[in-house]
């Protein structure tokens, strides 16, 4: 796609673990398996991208994870070098993820937060490979 960076895409690929593809129209794909150690407890997690959104210079990913689990992944530029947030969702508050951004066509990531509400459980900013913080 014209004007929008790979490395929107390859953050977005770093934080899923998938390997993401770009389709003619700017659809973005990908699925992985993972097991996430829970205190010893192996736990299976089927990440699936569902829909993305080019807005304003960011890319804004939703991925089914689990059951009623989803991941908004917002993906931007950003002077202090990493710009990806994490926002934990809770399916059952939401309209479906396929079609969330065809029904309400956010215009910005703040708008899309806004719009999602109480689905939003938590989010999470990235601050090195493997390190996240809570973000305010």
């Amino acid at each position: 796609m014209a004007g929008v960076s790979s490395l929107l895409y390859y953050n977005v690929a770093d934080v899923l673990g998938v390997t993401v593809e770009v389709d003619g129209k700017g659809k973005l794909s990908g699925h992985t398996v993972r097991d996430i150690d829970f205190g010893g407890l192996p736990v299976e997690f089927r990440a699936k991208i569902v829909a993305s959104r080019h807005v304003k210079g960011e890319l804004l990913v939703l991925a089914r994870v689990k059951g009623n689990l989803a991941l908004l992944v917002e993906s931007a530029f950003c002077s202090e070098g990493n710009g990806v947030t994490v926002h934990l969702l809770n399916l059952a508050k939401m309209d479906a993820p396929e079609t969330w951004f065809d029904h309400h066509r956010p215009a910005s990531a703040e708008q899309t937060l806004q719009l999602l509400g109480k689905a939003v459980v938590k989010s999470f900013k990235k601050v090195t490979k493997d390190s996240y913080v809570v973000a305010a």
